[in-house]
């Protein structure tokens, strides 16, 4: 189960690479936005301060041969559509009674990504273009090719956007399900989902590079809630089975790209 676990896992890189495909003016190949996608993840597992994010859009910008800036712009909605997929994970368990079992604490954050998430989209879908003109100072055009990049979203894409969103979590709720199986918990489907929202929004919280501690510390805690005493275990091997494979092939293409990468 761990072993179908992992390669659903892969899948799934591939469908956020066709996701991202769809926030592009100029045509792109699949290949590149999934190589761009596992440099990145591999930077953020060996570096702080989620650096894979700046460095997966250099590696495009040298692609497409357009400002990294306005890639970036992309990668923040990327961030924002993600958001998304954990309101439909909300939407999800809303159908049980199992977000009784949270704090308060935790009912706020989901709000606030909530509002946050839809008031973002909606900036991407109306706002367009609102330096008129290119800015002749350098700090303004950095921001003006960030919001280009961020303003992509159309009414024509946004369709095959959240179709790609929801298929990208519904292989991570699959993902929780196939590993909890494989260590007899018994999970129904409602508390799997839980599984995945409490470590997704624990991720939020700024720590070590790969988030190492943080994401088993909240697979811990979500476990309690179900009576499970798991001492990192299970929270290592969720964690690993992203963690190791993204960071081997990362750093397997950082290696081949590194002519596009450093101009060689």
């Amino acid at each position: 189960y761990i072993y179908i676990a992992i390669i659903i896992l892969l899948i799934t890189i591939q469908l956020r690479a066709i996701r991202w495909s769809f926030l592009f003016d100029k045509n792109i190949k699949i290949n590149d936005l999934y190589i761009a996608q596992l440099i990145g993840y591999m930077c953020n597992n060996l570096l702080p301060l989620r650096f894979g994010e700046f460095f997966k859009s250099y590696y495009v910008s040298k692609k497409l041969n357009v400002s990294k800036y306005r890639v970036f712009g992309t990668v923040v909605l990327e961030k924002f559509l993600d958001f998304i997929g954990i309101v439909l994970l909300i939407l999800l368990l809303m159908q049980s009674n199992i977000l009784n079992m949270l704090s308060s604490s935790y009912i706020n954050i989901i709000l606030i990504i909530t509002v946050l998430s839809l008031f973002a989209i909606a900036i991407s879908i109306y706002i367009k273009n609102p330096f008129k003109i290119e800015p002749s100072n350098k700090f303004l055009a950095i921001i003006s090719n960030i919001i280009n990049g961020f303003s992509t979203l159309t009414y024509k894409n946004f369709f095959y956007v959240f179709i790609m969103t929801a298929l990208i979590w519904l292989n991570y709720i699959i993902v929780v399900y196939l590993v909890q199986y494989a260590f007899s918990f018994n999970l129904d489907i409602y508390q799997s989902v839980l599984l995945l929202l409490l470590p997704t929004l624990a991720l939020s919280i700024p720590s070590l590079p790969g988030n190492i501690g943080t994401f088993e510390a909240s697979v811990v805690y979500t476990l309690s809630l179900y009576g499970i005493e798991d001492i990192f275990g299970f929270g290592f091997i969720l964690h690993s089975i992203s963690f190791i494979p993204y960071t081997l092939l990362g750093l397997i293409y950082f290696v081949k790209e590194r002519k596009v990468l450093f101009n060689e």
